[in-house]
């Protein structure tokens, strides 16, 4: 027992340092390009991620989380599943290639044409390592998962440094793309023993599709749902709007991913481990989102209260418009963020018939919100978004929560102090910043009013939630104990 919670302690220490590097890459690099690029560039990446981003989700057909979920794999199963990568990975090329020239038409912007162009390589690159990397997952080496991405981040952003101040636009993200994904195939197959053979086999792919086929439909759903917002703002209030819409988004997303990587690359092989214990499993997950909401949500919180110096420090003044929507979208976090982890529940337990019906829902909620909240602006959508992300969240946690002998009181009441603290944060950074706008440069009042919000949460979680305190302390020492 103390041997295995080693095991996810070096994984969650080493797959969270990742996630915090890759994190201070990806701000680093937007405070860079969009001082090198314009607002309408980004625009147009983000025309060209509504059909990249679902390319990309349905890249493996979730054969990567399958080879992470059996219990036992062989040699049958790892080639059946490269080979049908790679088929995959090629289709999806030529399909985003083909398609360029009609995305180009529908959404009045002809460069989008040369840019799809450009990402549809991106494919076939990636399925060539996606087997190997689901490898690396499953046997748990996450040091070198995130050696491999940060070493990749780095050097592909200086990559797009390079080009977008040689003139080359908007192509050089698109070159940021390509060179990641590239280093980090080359990367995964170097550090991988592992090899294919050329067989293929019928019933490893029946009982792997069996799996996969509502993991897929559920990542489908997904990602029409999410992306649907992109669509309509894209659509109705053009790409300017857009840029804008999606910066504030990526604020949002980019920690709730951050953390659903973290706790769904090292959790699902635990958990799948333990698929037979569900109550178990039900524990540790509950245990697992109180300590994940104390750390995150203050986060939110703070990012809410300081959206105005936030924007103007990072983005500078022809983004502005980015901290209304962000208002909104932090609050969408907060929900996000612990439903997100349901579907690491439901994966372990091979339930993915559920986990594709919570896509159902889920999509159809997100679909409606953003029709109706489109006429408003993207302050609008950003709103309808957040009550269907809160009434989504309270559904998919009732539902996966029971299979597991827990429930959302329960939740509840190992979450309510986290929430309750974090409400107080931002309300008294939002108040503080409001007093101070007039007489602070915005760089003094982030960090000023930032450190005191942060001061403020952990004092109150000092004094009336003492049980965090020490849980936290416990995996301090731990770790400690693992790096001597």
């Amino acid at each position: 027992m103390a041997s295995r919670a080693r095991t996810i302690l070096a994984g969650l220490s080493w797959t969270t340092v990742g996630e915090i590097g890759k994190l201070v890459i990806q701000l680093s690099g937007i405070a860079i390009m969009t001082r090198l690029l314009p607002p309408s560039d980004f625009g147009l990446v983000a025309l060209a991620a509504i059909f990249t981003a679902f390319a990309a989700l349905i890249q493996d057909f979730g054969t990567s989380t399958a080879l992470v979920q059996r219990k036992e794999i062989n040699q049958r199963l790892i080639s059946t599943i490269f080979w049908l990568n790679i088929l995959i990975g090629l289709a999806l090329c030529l399909v985003v290639a083909a398609i360029s020239p009609l995305a180009a038409y529908l959404l009045h912007e002809e460069r989008l044409t040369d840019v799809l162009l450009g990402l549809s390589i991106v494919f076939p690159l990636s399925t060539a390592g996606a087997m190997h990397r689901a490898l690396m997952q499953r046997e748990r080496r996450f040091k070198t998962l995130v050696r491999q991405e940060l070493v990749n981040g780095v050097f592909s952003l200086g990559c797009a440094v390079v080009a977008a101040k040689l003139g080359f636009g908007v192509y050089s993200l698109v070159i940021q793309h390509v060179v990641t994904v590239t280093m980090s195939t080359l990367q995964s197959w170097f550090s991988n023993k592992v090899r294919p053979t050329w067989e293929w086999s019928g019933a490893e792919f029946r009982q792997t599709w069996h799996f996969t086929s509502h993991l897929l439909a559920f990542r489908c759903l997904t990602y029409f749902s999410g992306n649907a917002d992109n669509i309509l703002v894209g659509r109705f209030l053009g790409s300017v709007e857009l840029a804008w819409y999606s910066m504030a988004y990526r604020i949002m997303a980019v920690p709730v991913q951050a953390m659903g990587r973290v706790v769904t690359r090292v959790m699902l092989p635990h958990f799948s481990s333990d698929q037979d214990d569900p109550a178990r499993i039900g524990r540790h997950f509950v245990a697992m989102l109180s300590l994940l909401a104390a750390l995150s949500w203050p986060a939110f919180a703070l990012a809410w209260g300081l959206r105005e110096p936030f924007v103007d420090v990072l983005f500078g003044e022809k983004w502005k418009p980015v901290a209304a929507v962000l208002a909104w979208l932090a609050l969408t976090g907060m929900a996000k963020i612990v439903a997100y982890h349901t579907g690491t529940i439901l994966t372990a337990l091979a339930n993915t018939r559920q986990l594709r019906n919570n896509g159902i829902i889920s999509s159809t909620a997100n679909v409606t919100a953003f029709a109706i909240g489109v006429p408003f602006g993207i302050v609008g959508v950003a709103m309808a978004g957040f009550v269907a992300s809160s009434m989504v969240a309270i559904y998919v946690l009732d539902v996966s929560l029971k299979l597991v002998g827990q429930s959302v009181l329960s939740l509840g009441r190992a979450v309510w102090r986290q929430g309750l603290f974090s409400i107080i944060v931002g309300a008294a950074t939002w108040t503080a910043d409001l007093y101070l706008a007039d007489v602070m440069h915005p760089i003094a009042r982030l960090l000023l009013i930032g450190a005191c919000g942060a001061a403020l949460y952990l004092c109150l979680i000092g004094l009336f939630a003492r049980s965090l305190v020490l849980d936290v302390l416990k995996l301090r020492k731990d770790a400690r104990e693992l790096r001597n």
